[in-house]
């Protein structure tokens, strides 16, 4: 017996309600959640269980974080979605299936795709390309990372070195290759130059790559926030007044070599240790999964969420070229 897609009461009526007028009529008569039901049952069993299955899923969700049952699928609610299932443990593949299933939904009625939504489909980009995420920093950890550098780094200049890395990695969204370098001798086109920062007395602007070319890049501002132990603002003053003046990296040493990856997760590591925090389970790209993780769950604007995936369409662009 073939499975049918089981609604919410409430979400029913909205569901059918709201459909698009083209589909509407497919659904004219006396039972249209019938005709609903029967369009759905029409293909593979498996399929349609698929997507039983991720709507009572979606539903559910919807219900406990009291979100509002409207149709088309928003993409906020997507993405809260997909990150309540990644925080449940499930595995990528299973929530590629659920999100693809509700995408078929959407399409069967006439709806636009929620995949073609960029922040969505950046991550589940992100599911296909990696088998699993590196645990997401929070604000709590990176309070206490920055707390715990006075004790795991061997002096002053490396304590305000590795708290701005660690904060702009974060409010950034900084991939590894804009903060550190594999190896001194190889090149490094990406990483960030002091020629890259506009610093003002209340805010600071960090030029980033936001073109696929990698030749493309737009200014990104914060200001000071007077009170915050966090303030990228006050934290990358304090670096920049001890670090040595003149062009080169962002960040490096005092003898002005450029910081290397290696000592950027050694100094992470050993802070995660002393938190107590199982260090194996983050790696570099902690931090600015850490960072769409936070503005997801706080609702900001799609604005925000599409300008710290920017470089999302460098990394694909660069996968397909390494394809040919």
């Amino acid at each position: 017996m073939r499975s049918v897609i089981i609604f919410n009461k409430w979400e029913e009526e909205t569901f059918i309600s709201q459909a698009h007028s083209t589909f509407r009529q497919r659904l004219s008569g006396p039972w249209p959640l019938e005709a609903l039901k029967f369009e759905m049952c029409a293909g593979h069993p498996k399929i349609w269980k698929t997507c039983n299955m991720s709507l009572k899923c979606f539903i559910a969700f919807r219900q406990e974080e009291g979100l509002p049952s409207t149709w088309p699928l928003p993409a906020n609610q997507i993405q809260r979605f997909i990150l309540s299932m990644d925080v449940q443990g499930l595995p990528p593949s299973v929530i590629q299936m659920y999100v693809a299933a509700l995408s078929s939904m959407s399409r069967l009625l006439d709806f636009p795709d929620p995949l073609q939504d960029f922040s969505t489909w950046c991550m589940m980009e992100n599911l296909q390309q990696q088998t699993g995420l590196p645990t997401p920093l929070t604000m709590e950890v990176l309070g206490g990372l920055v707390g715990s550098l006075e004790e795991v780094c061997s002096n002053l200049y490396e304590c305000l070195l590795f708290r701005a890395a660690f904060v702009l990695s974060f409010f950034l969204a900084l991939q590894p290759e804009e903060v550190a370098v594999e190896s001194c001798a190889s090149p490094h086109p990406d990483l960030l130059y002091m020629s890259d920062c506009e610093i003002q007395q209340d805010s600071i602007g960090l030029r980033l790559c936001t073109s696929e070319t990698g030749l493309e890049r737009s200014m990104y501002r914060f200001a000071r926030s007077p009170g915050d132990q966090l303030c990228p603002v006050a934290i990358l003053h304090s670096y920049l007044a001890v670090r040595p003046h003149g062009e080169g990296p962002l960040f490096m040493y005092i003898d002005e070599h450029p910081l290397p990856r290696e000592h950027f997760l050694i100094i992470f590591y050993s802070a995660l240790r002393r938190l107590g925090l199982p260090w194996e389970q983050y790696n570099m790209h902690s931090f600015w999964f850490g960072s769409i993780v936070t503005v997801v769950k706080h609702r900001c604007p799609g604005t925000i969420i599409r300008h710290l995936t920017r470089w999302q369409r460098r990394g694909i662009r660069r996968r397909q070229d390494g394809q040919r």
